[in-house]
């Protein structure tokens, strides 16, 4: 049976009207950003902000699911990407001219493409993002949720993506329909490390950019709620129009969450003393055949019709070819097309011509030349895709981009971006040549590296 997210279910009818009916200010009086990763108890403060009906509507709008944005389009009319900051800035601020968004950490990057969208906001090389965010919308404060006990999140955060249900009213008569959710050490312990790396992404921006915000730890809030949402509400400089009531959410951690922490603990403690043991004993790696049974594999899904893989290695689709090399996936361009840039930030200021517009576009602006990819991609356990240009290729007038991409949970839609370096220049992308690579990697063995300077041989100092 397939499982559909409830996440959107719960918001009351008063709700929808007042997100639909908002009217668009140009800039709001005040904003802030509730700065979070999933499980981290932001729906909970979110929710609370936006009962005391003077704090913005903080929803997750910038989502990087098509599905997140295809809600909002529908509900508030949005005809493209322009239109979608305006109207979301416009549902998101309450009468009194306070905005407020949440965002994840690994939305960051698309919550400021839509920003900088057809000139929003100036585009600048090496520009702040907290400078581009308070250039469209004022003053901004920040708050940081976080949840201090990670095992316990990352078990919360595994049961969602399993049942789907994300959100729970009180009161609510059922839960979403689907097979028994069976624990999985494996998959809680991928969630483990996800949830300190993207908590950490938000570490890095706000020490980056000197950003001091104000921390919600969840198992505090939860708490206090009343309490602790009247704090918040005094740091972004407004108070409830009356008494705060007790959430009108449910926890949804139970005795099975409770159960499978105290298992996976038992589990985690047991493999680490296994491998402390054998470190001790420098046990040789495993080189028989057991250690090749399962190799680590790069799955690949076609968003609509392919051919599958052949002997040689290669997978095609519409022309999309994929070739196996020794350093990884190379992916090569299906059709001949020429690309010219008038130096312009706008996305119309990046024509593409030839048999390309299916498969290239200008959505950023900016110079930016975006490959999408016909193909979804999913790793094995423990390993993510980094997505960069082909190796030893240089290209005269444009530079492929690179990214790490988190492959392991599910199936990942890719995209290749390359940056148009010389306006006025005609630049010809061939068919069938390389314009990416697709390398696997091992976040956990680059973790375990150590440097050790071991001298020059011409007088250390």
């Amino acid at each position: 049976m397939e499982r559909r997210s409830n996440y959107f279910n719960y918001m009351t009818r008063d709700e929808v009207l007042a997100l639909a009916n908002s009217r668009h200010q140009a800039k709001p009086l005040s904003t802030y950003l509730i700065c979070a990763t999933q499980r981290s108890g932001s729906t909970l403060l979110a929710d609370g902000l936006r009962s005391a009906g003077v704090a913005g509507r903080p929803y997750e709008f910038f989502g990087v699911g098509e599905h997140n944005r295809a809600h909002w389009r529908n509900l508030l009319q949005i005809s493209n990407d322009r239109e979608y900051v305006q109207k979301i800035i416009s549902a998101a601020t309450t009468d009194n001219g306070v905005c407020g968004v949440k965002l994840l950490s690994d939305q960051l990057r698309a919550f400021r493409h839509f920003l900088n969208v057809e000139g929003l906001v100036a585009v600048s090389e090496g520009g702040a993002l907290p400078d581009e965010i308070s250039e469209r919308l004022g003053a901004v404060r920040y708050i940081w949720v976080k949840r201090r006990n990670r095992v316990a999140q990352a078990i919360s955060l595994f049961r969602a993506t399993q049942s789907s249900e994300w959100v729970r009213p009180k009161g609510s008569s059922k839960k979403l329909a689907g097979e028994p959710i069976e624990f999985d050490f494996h998959r809680i312990d991928q969630f483990v490390r996800r949830c300190a790396a993207r908590d950490k992404r938000w570490k890095l921006f706000f020490r980056t950019y000197h950003i001091q915000p104000l921390v919600v730890v969840y198992e505090e809030f939860a708490k206090t709620y009343e309490i602790s949402l009247a704090a918040v509400l005094s740091f972004l400089g407004v108070a409830s129009k009356g008494k705060i009531e007790p959430t009108r959410l449910e926890k949804q951690a139970d005795q099975i969450s409770l159960d499978w922490e105290a298992r996976y603990r038992e589990l985690k403690l047991a493999m680490e003393a296994r491998s402390a043991s054998a470190n001790a004993q420098d046990v040789a790696p495993d080189t028989s055949s057991r250690a090749v049974e399962n190799p680590p594999k790069l799955f690949i899904t076609s968003i609509t019709q392919a051919r599958p893989a052949g002997e040689d290695g290669r997978t095609s689709h519409l022309g999309f070819r994929i070739i196996a090399t020794r350093t990884g996936w190379l992916l090569l361009n299906p059709n001949e097309f020429e690309v010219r840039w008038n130096g312009g930030r706008l996305a119309s200021d990046l024509k593409v011509l030839g048999l390309a517009q299916n498969h290239v576009s200008s959505r950023f602006g900016a110079g930016l030349l975006t490959f999408e990819v016909p193909f979804a991609f999913r790793t094995s356990p423990g390993f993510c895709l980094q997505v960069r240009g082909p190796a030893n290729s240089p290209k005269d007038g444009v530079h492929p981009l690179e990214g790490i991409v988190e492959s392991e949970v599910r199936d990942t839609v890719i995209s290749i971006n390359w940056k148009v370096t010389r306006p006025d220049l005609s630049i010809t992308f061939k068919k069938n040549e390389p314009i990416g690579l697709l390398l696997p990697l091992r976040p956990r063995d680059m973790e375990r590296f150590q440097l050790e300077y071991v001298g020059g041989g011409h007088g250390d100092r």
